[in-house]
Order: structure tokens, then C-alpha cells, then sequence
């Protein structure tokens, strides 16, 4: 997935962060080329439209699967915060704690990384709520199968 991202200073050139997998990091992208890489790990050499070379680093944020940029000390928001109420969706999963602290905690960090990854599509927020329950959803169903599993490998 392509992010469109604006800066002063670029005009006559494009700059994208491309976001492929799950494993593979993201990278910038300037007038559809990669940019090659910059002094430090995970930064990036961008050209200005003036001809000056510029470092970019790319930063996370804490559960956003869409990170932040740093051109010259600014940051650079590729995305909109998330909304108080899109929290709400990506944090129910924190609720599986409450039915086993180990297995529980387990099944909640993946889904509220498949919450934080289902807010951040180009969908109506009733379908994006949607399937944020139905992760949940998921992981209460999974929770009592993987519960027995376990209990039946760990008693012998």
C-alpha cells in the first residue's frame, strides 16, 4: 500500500511510503524509485527540488501499523491520528485478559494488531467495527479450543 507524502521544499517531485508486507519494512519513495539509504539504519536520502540531499527517517508509533517520517527534525503525520473511538475497537481484545492472564494476553496482542490494521483501511467505519468484533469475536472462540490443547499437553 502507497501513502502519499506532502513536504515543503519537494515541489516537482512525489514522495510515497510503500508499506508491502508483513515481514518487509517500509520504504520511501521518491518519483516512484526507492530512495537510497541514508547515514543511519531505517533513514532514507531524499532530493530536494533545489538539488539538496536531505535525511528522512522513518519512525513507529506505538500501535499504529502506519509510521511517522522525520524530514529535517518535522515530523510528517502520513496518517491521521486514530480517533478515540477507533481505540475503543482496536483495544477490545484486551478484554480476552480478563479470562486468562498468559493465553489471554496472547490472543489480545494479535488482535489488536488485526484491529489496528483493519482501522487503517479505506472502509465505512460500520465495516471496519464490524470486523474489529468479529476479531474479537474470533479470539473468544479460539481462546477454549488452544485452552484445552494446552491443558491436555501440559497434564501428561
Amino acid at each position: 500500500m502507497r501513502y502519499p507524502i506532502v513536504v515543503e521544499g519537494f515541489e516537482g517531485h512525489t514522495l510515497a511510503m510503500e508499506m508491502d508486507g508483513v515481514f518487509s519494512a517500509p520504504r520511501l519513495l521518491q518519483d516512484d524509485r526507492p530512495s537510497p539509504d541514508g547515514p543511519v539504519r531505517g533513514s532514507f536520502t531524499l532530493t530536494r527540488a533545489d538539488g539538496t540531499a536531505v535525511t528522512a527517517v522513518i519512525r513507529r508509533h506505538m500501535l499504529d501499523p502506519v509510521p511517522q517520517v522525520v524530514v529535517e527534525g518535522r515530523l510528517i503525520r502520513i496518517a491521521p491520528a486514530f480517533r478515540w473511538f477507533e481505540w475503543v475497537w482496536i483495544l477490545m481484545p484486551v478484554l480476552l485478559i480478563l479470562l486468562d492472564p498468559i493465553l489471554g494476553a496472547l490472543l489480545a496482542a494479535v488482535g489488536i494488531s488485526l484491529n489496528a490494521k483493519l482501522m487503517r483501511m479505506e472502509r465505512p467505519l460500520w465495516q471496519r467495527a464490524g470486523l474489529a468484533l468479529l476479531v474479537f469475536g474470533l479470539g473468544l472462540v479460539a481462546y477454549f479450543p488452544i485452552l484445552t490443547l494446552a491443558r491436555l499437553l501440559l497434564v501428561r
